[in-house]
């Protein structure tokens, strides 16, 4: 299917396109595009409006690129030294300038550092080289990844600047990727390049230095998955990261060459780095399970995250919502809405019953659970950092670890995103060696040069019980199993049922191992 969902597979009770735009906050509606000139004329975000409008008309005095004719980075302003996004301390002047080729941006974003905007010109269909390579445009998204071609891949390297000139984009070969997301389409693109003249002459030394191949991520096209997609605002977060996060966490991702959204912001398509050809990389699929190497890498990693993000009372950024404030990953929303479906599926029924029962003990608290994550210190966390979202071997990398799929980054407790990790990627459940990682993480968080977690208000305890609460709300979530994929379409989708089911079983498993599902639901800081 190529064609749009109609608008009634979303859910009905998810706030509309509009009111998210209304309400979001006003510099990522102007990071993304589509939503600026919506919001501006709603006098629900007059005061946004106005908060980005001196970023705003200062950016549209700049001149265009010569090289590329379209706009640079107009203005950023990010809340000055040591805010929410600059690990550094960098004032935002300089990642205004990082933006535009290291140095030829006179942008003034400090006169507005509260704004923290990333401001464009309305009214016409912008690409601004934003920190991260990113460029982003409101043209037409494809629908599917069957529907990109050699222009959208070349318009895409041209906008990253990897496409020299006198060469183009000769031929495209699209296949699906054997993995796919729960909601995203994903497919490798293969190059091959061409000459643009036979006066070209140093065209195939230049060629062979080129990407011999691109992923493309596009929404889903089941109106089933696209629908939770835009319920959970999957898409445009994962365009928000790119455009504000990728380059200054200090954790490795693909390289981000484009992010197209449609003109009214119900389709996006990413074109991203091919981790297959970055050198040293290795990938441990999901299905075969991690090993106690990559489940210590992985811990690095996320210390790596979290810590210089780390809030003991003050919030997040407005935009990097909480997980509870996720319908779908809200452990009390999913078990209220999906408890009695789930229960009544060969999700539940085939499990041993210890398994069930530890489901059950939770289902029965997870009220109680919820209301625990929405208490004491929080960070940024990566949201769905399982196996198949994962590529090890990175050596620039914390850990080693190269952190794929951004759709679901939100704020919460940090061990959350590890005992995600553990609960769904390994397949034989261990105390020992659950506590082992555990401590390695705790150990990389508490000695994290950015000091915001002393061991002294955050103890080995402590962490040991958010993970406990990390891998109850794990299985919470696989509650709602049969909203992705109904058991009735076992026999029509064997594999992804497959899938879906064995992390359902791996996660009530080191449940039950651990005793997560009888500790007390609530935090010890």
């Amino acid at each position: 299917c190529t064609s749009r969902p109609p608008s009634h597979a979303m859910a009905s009770s998810a706030p509309s396109l509009r009111e998210r735009a209304v309400a979001m906050p006003a510099r990522i509606a102007a990071a993304l595009g589509t939503f600026a000139r919506r919001a501006s004329s709603d006098s629900g975000s007059a005061q946004a409006s106005a908060a980005t409008g001196e970023v705003c008309r200062g950016a549209l005095s700049r001149p265009r690129a010569a090289a590329s004719g379209v706009p640079r980075v107009l203005s950023i302003s990010l809340g000055g030294p040591g805010s929410d996004y600059d690990d550094s301390g960098a004032p935002a002047e300089a990642l205004c300038r990082a933006a535009n080729d290291r140095g030829s941006s006179n942008a003034d974003a400090a006169t507005a550092p509260a704004t923290r905007a990333l401001c464009r010109a309305p009214k016409s269909r912008l690409v601004s080289s934003l920190p991260s390579r990113i460029a982003i445009s409101d043209q037409d998204a494809p629908a599917t990844p069957q529907d990109v071609d050699t222009a959208f891949i070349e318009r895409a390297l041209r906008a990253a600047g990897e496409l020299p000139p006198g060469l183009r984009v000769a031929r495209v070969d699209v296949r699906p990727l054997a993995l796919q997301g729960f909601i995203s389409d994903v497919a490798r693109c293969r190059i091959s390049y061409a000459a643009e003249s036979d006066c070209h002459d140093d065209g195939g030394s230049q060629m062979a230095s080129l990407r011999p191949s691109v992923i493309v991520k596009c929404t889903a096209s089941g109106a089933e998955s696209y629908a939770a997609g835009v319920e959970c605002d999957a898409y445009r977060t994962e365009a928000t990261f790119f455009a504000v996060l990728a380059e200054v966490v200090a954790v490795s991702s693909p390289d981000c060459l484009l992010v197209v959204a449609d003109a009214d912001d119900a389709r996006y398509c990413y074109v991203l780095e091919d981790l297959d050809e970055r050198p040293g990389l290795y990938f441990v699929p999901q299905a075969e399970g991690a090993g106690e190497k990559e489940c210590l890498a992985v811990a690095v990693g996320l210390a790596e995250l979290h810590a210089p993000r780390w809030r003991w009372d003050a919030p997040l950024p407005a935009w990097v919502l909480p997980l509870t404030a996720n319908r779908l990953r809200n452990p009390a929303a999913a078990v209220s809405e999906y408890w009695q479906a789930f229960s009544a599926s060969t999700y539940q029924t085939e499990l041993p019953p210890t398994s069930q029962r530890a489901f059950e003990r939770v289902a029965a608290r997870a009220a109680t659970l919820a209301a625990a994550l929405d208490q004491g210190p929080r960070t940024l966390l990566h949201g769905d950092a399982r196996g198949d979202n994962l590529f090890f071997g990175d050596a620039a990398s914390p850990g080693g670890v190269v952190f794929l799929d951004w759709q679901l980054v939100c704020s919460g407790i940090g061990a959350f995103d590890l005992a995600w990790f553990v609960s769904t990627s390994v397949r034989v459940p261990c105390e020992a060696r659950d506590r082992r990682v555990v401590e390695a993480y705790w150990n990389a968080l508490t000695s994290h040069a950015s000091g915001r977690v002393p061991k002294e208000r955050y103890s080995l305890e402590a962490c040991w019980r958010d993970y406990l609460l990390g891998c109850a709300t794990s299985m919470a979530l696989f509650v709602l199993a049969p909203k992705f994929l109904p058991a009735g379409k076992r026999v029509e989708k064997p594999k992804e049922y497959a899938q879906l089911a064995e992390m359902v079983s791996r996660s009530a498993a080191t449940v039950a191992c651990v005793g997560a599902d009888t500790v007390a639901f609530e935090r010890l800081v």
